[in-house]
């Protein structure tokens, strides 16, 4: 007898306990259908019930995976890290024979950035491979060198058309020869003078300049180089004295700033 009492006492307490839930439940859903921030005329029950829970889950899977996916938090560096890549044309200036050259097209590409260190200046560096040579046109020879540049340049922003971002910059750029060719040989002829591949220096070094644009996400830069270094040590083989060839670069530069469109300000 005492178990079947106990059982009864357990099922009314079990049996309130559910009518209490259910109180509540309603008493909730009808708050939030009284509430004007949600249609309660497009919703269901279940949907106005549980409208705020199954947002706040949505927005923190979206939050999450704009966090691991977007590179929103970047470190500045990467806004003005970019793809260079451009065209020229060089020479040899300083030649003791420039009256018998002409200019050579070629190309560059490689990654550059800059880095703030005043309030309008900036550092500009970066690593690039390209392609300078010139012509011996007295024989009809054509020189292709291949180089690696690294520019170490100091940029000033200009205080005039602020939306486009002009800066000047100097600098100097330093080379390192990997390789080259002719196109033609000087042939049999005695007592010329010959720019020989095998007679070019390793390494250039020399000043550059020029002026830079930028806008939103995309950089044109107009750039001068003059070498400083010796290139040939090749030597007439009638007065025993080398040429003083120095190279010379003008370049057209295009750029796109890879990160900073990716960053949320």
């Amino acid at each position: 007898m005492i178990l079947k009492y106990k059982i009864k006492f357990l099922r009314s307490v079990f049996a309130l306990f559910l009518m209490m839930q259910m109180t509540q439940t309603t008493l909730i859903a009808q708050l939030r259908l009284n509430d004007q921030s949600i249609n309660h005329h497009s919703h269901s029950y279940s949907e106005v019930l549980y409208a705020d829970e199954d947002t706040i889950k949505k927005e923190t899977f979206v939050d999450r995976f704009i966090e691991k996916h977007k590179l929103d938090n970047l470190p500045y560096f990467y806004d003005d890290l970019m793809i260079v890549g451009g065209l020229n044309q060089s020479s040899l200036h300083f030649s003791n024979h420039y009256r018998e050259l002409g200019i050579r097209s070629g190309w560059s590409l490689g990654l550059e950035g800059y880095y703030p260190i005043l309030e309008r200046a900036f550092l500009v560096s970066g690593i690039n491979f390209g392609q300078v040579g010139f012509s011996h046109e007295k024989h009809d020879i054509n020189f292709t060198l291949s180089q690696i540049n690294i520019p170490i340049l100091v940029a000033y922003e200009l205080p005039v058309l602020r939306d486009f971002d002009w800066r000047i910059f100097l600098g100097t750029q330093i080379s390192i020869y990997t390789g080259g060719r002719a196109n033609n040989e000087y042939g049999d002829i005695e007592d010329v003078f010959r720019y020989e591949l095998d007679d070019l220096t390793p390494f250039d070094f020399g000043f550059s300049f020029g002026l830079s644009w930028e806008r939103s996400n995309y950089y044109l830069r107009l750039r001068g180089y003059l070498g400083m270094m010796k290139r040939f040590n090749s030597l007439h083989p009638e007065t025993g004295v080398g040429d003083m060839g120095m190279m010379q670069t003008f370049s057209i530069e295009f750029g796109y700033l890879l990160f900073r469109p990716l960053r949320k300000f």
